[in-house]
């Protein structure tokens, strides 16, 4: 029985030695973390700047904004010409190392056709006109309207979708002979378009009825060189008399 008390009291000084130990430790660390924290420097938020505002005696200016309601209605009873921006502000700007553009002149423009067209008249549609008056107009009979349709009915939904200022392609079957040599057209067309081998006499022999008159068909078009016409080019042709 003595040996039993003595060991329970042990037991408990054992105990209460710990907890005195465990206690000092948890002391120690909450001070030392109150060190660290106290170390760190506390960082303020910087002051708020102040909002810029129209100056109301200089007028505004681009690098400021009205800041409040207050400055907004301030300005909207202010007259205009105290608003009235720098010189340079409404002036056009310009630039020295861009040409400036000269207005489209239609004569010059160069149309290039494709391979099928060459060689073919062109006919620029009139109030008034059908397929069988074109046939009758170039050819001398109506009976040829259908060669008209069929040269284009790639840019035409039937026979009477006619539309003025549409340009139809005529078809030289019933302007070439049988050894292959070309008769001219009854009446002059709007345009020509030029193949290969041609020259600006043959054509002018061909649609205008005298090789002589290549000159006005080169003036017309602006060609500055009888050497300058090329395969696909459409040609305008002159009218009768002479301009």
């Amino acid at each position: 029985m003595p040996f039993c008390k003595t060991h329970r009291r042990l037991t408990r000084a054992n105990h209460g030695l710990l907890l005195l130990a465990m206690a000092l430790w948890l002391v120690g660390c909450a001070g030392t973390a109150g060190c660290e924290r106290a170390a760190v420097p506390l960082q303020t938020p910087p002051a708020p700047s102040k909002p810029p505002t129209y100056d109301d005696q200089t007028g505004a200016s681009p690098a400021k904004v009205p800041a409040t309601p207050q400055d907004l209605k301030r300005l909207a009873h202010r007259p205009l010409d105290a608003l009235t921006p720098t010189p340079d502000f409404w002036k056009r700007p310009t630039y020295p190392n861009v040409p400036r553009l000269t207005p489209i002149d239609p004569d010059r423009v160069i149309c290039r056709e494709p391979a099928h067209r060459h060689g073919l008249l062109v006919h620029k549609v009139r109030p008034g006109d059908t397929l069988f008056k074109i046939s009758r107009r170039y050819y001398r009979t109506g009976t040829h309207w259908q060669l008209i349709y069929s040269s284009n009915s790639e840019i035409m939904s039937s026979p009477q979708a006619v539309q003025v200022g549409q340009l139809l392609y005529l078809p030289l079957a019933p302007l070439t002979r049988a050894d292959g040599s070309r008769r001219g057209p009854a009446h002059r067309p709007d345009y020509y378009v030029a193949r290969a081998g041609d020259s600006l006499a043959t054509i002018a022999a061909f649609v205008m009825g005298s090789a002589g008159d290549w000159q006005r068909l080169a003036r017309i078009n602006r060609l500055d060189e009888p050497t300058h016409l090329t395969a696909g080019m459409r040609l305008r042709i002159p009218r009768s008399s002479a301009p």
